[in-house]
């Protein structure tokens, strides 16, 4: 299985659509898997997929059925 390239704060933050401030915010509370390169902050965009689907909430129609 092929690695995607790692991707810089910004991007990252715009693929999850999401203000980059939120982004560091949720870097620096350890929820969002990231490396650190250095000084610099890398992300993967498969791992931040899975994040996302991995931290999905239910919504109150899905916990009824």
């Amino acid at each position: 299985m092929e690695q995607t390239p790692y991707i810089k704060t910004g991007p990252a933050a715009e693929h999850l659509g999401i203000c980059r401030r939120t982004f560091e915010r949720l870097r620096k509370d350890g929820q969002i898997p990231f490396y650190k390169i250095g000084e610099n902050y890398r992300y993967r965009v498969e791992e931040l997929d899975r994040w996302v689907s991995t931290n999905r909430v239910a919504s109150r129609q899905e916990a009824v059925a």
